[in-house]
């Protein structure tokens, strides 16, 4: 949790993603941040391109998830 904090501040929150797993509480300092729940069915790497292209971030998707 820690690195997280210290990316949200370092990159702002509009620019911080993060992956949920199952029902893991999100912190109150984090409010705010954007969130993805992982999914049995992977449903969560659509969402995640789909939030890195709105960012207009330059990725490989086949690298990413290859």
């Amino acid at each position: 949790m820690f690195e997280l904090g210290y990316f949200a501040g370092h990159l702002g929150r509009g620019r911080v993603c993060l992956l949920r797993k199952r029902n893991v509480e999100i912190p109150s300092d984090l409010y705010g941040v954007l969130y993805i729940d992982l999914d049995p069915s992977d449903g969560w790497r659509a969402k995640l391109v789909q939030e890195m292209n709105a960012a207009k971030l330059d990725f490989d998707v086949n690298r990413m998830f290859g």
